[in-house]
């Protein structure tokens, strides 16, 4: 269970954020080779460990990891709208995460190939990890954290076309020991359960706009030539609450487990036409957003290839998933 939240959150913007142009403001706006998501069925993964002994009360912490983890499948969503997207290579390596650092070191320390370098492609990038326990407890040993509440694990990808060019982005893992001890007088916490992927919105077109669902097959957005679609937004599909330790204040204390909501995002992406901003979340600094609105403008014209809208819908502990939409320009529509 998380007990850095914002950590897997922040990690994942920075990552793509890595991909484009650094002093693009509107990354919304695709215009050539990206990465728009990375994730991973499931973002979390529970581990068979056995504790130290050295703290009593502190859910079992400090650990050591005993069985190899579950395969995770990964899948990351490249796009390019200047062309075809062609087949290409790409290599993973793993190292601690959750450290500041923006990607793996190939020759730091800790660093592990997962996967060898490989022709994948074209649009979405599907591939399977599986550290061992040996890598999970060296990763332990360098967390200044030692896994208290998950183990971060970066994936560094690294995709490189036929014309040479080359891109890199990140995605981090937990790997959490499941369980919290509570503290004297707390009631029993509920039943640890991974993170999965959120996946439910739909985006309502406010002035009988139209309604584009998470759960659409095939979906096509028409709209007239520069149109404007505004519309209200929901975002469902949080899982529970669920409960991770709290860092103890002075030495023997067992703090015991605070409860936490998932915090979930919508993030937009067009190939052609603009959205207004990069996504939008149902919780700030002030509480819960009542009303989730954004803004598409469409194309002047239908483009030479066709324009896509993709949709990843994301929560602050590393969960997932993208749609994507067409967008089809029809003067009738005026």
């Amino acid at each position: 269970m998380n007990t850095r939240p914002n950590t897997l959150r922040l990690m994942a913007a920075c990552a793509l954020a890595a991909c484009g142009n650094d002093l693009d403001v509107t990354p919304q706006n695709v215009k050539d080779l990206r990465v728009l998501a990375i994730c991973a069925d499931t973002p979390e993964i529970f581990v068979t460990a056995v504790s130290l002994g050295g703290v009593p009360g502190l859910s079992g912490w400090p650990y050591v990891i005993t069985a190899a983890p579950p395969e995770v499948t990964v899948r990351a969503l490249v796009v390019d709208p200047r062309k075809v997207m062609p087949v290409f290579d790409y290599r993973v390596q793993a190292c601690l995460g959750g450290s500041g650092a923006p990607r793996c070191d190939a020759e730091a320390e800790g660093t592990e190939l997962l996967v060898d370098t490989t022709r994948g492609g074209p649009g979405e990038l599907v591939f399977t990890v599986q550290p061992t326990a040996a890598m999970l407890n060296t990763w332990l040993e360098q967390d200044p954290y030692r896994g208290y509440g998950s183990l971060y694990v970066t994936l560094h990808l690294t995709l490189t076309a036929p014309d040479g060019e080359t891109l890199e982005a990140t995605k981090l893992l937990a790997y959490t020991r499941p369980g919290v001890t509570p503290a004297e007088g707390q009631d029993p916490p509920p039943p640890p359960l991974p993170n999965t992927n959120p996946a439910a919105w739909t985006l309502i077109g406010k002035d009988d706009g139209p309604v584009l669902s998470s759960v659409d097959a095939d979906p096509v957005v028409t709209l007239a030539p520069d149109a404007k679609w505004a519309v209200d937004i929901s975002l469902e599909g949080a899982d529970p609450e669920y409960a991770v330790p709290r860092f103890p204040t002075q030495p023997g204390q067992n703090p015991g487990y605070e409860l936490l909501e998932e915090q979930l995002f919508l993030d937009f992406y067009a190939t052609a036409g603009e959205w207004d901003e990069r996504g939008v979340t149902n919780r700030n600094v002030f509480g819960d957003v009542e009303r989730i609105e954004a803004t598409y403008r469409a194309p002047k014209a239908d483009a030479d290839g066709p324009t896509l809208l993709y949709l990843v819908s994301s929560d602050d502990r590393g969960g997932c998933a993208w749609r994507t939409a067409r967008v089809t320009v029809d003067e009738a529509t005026r």
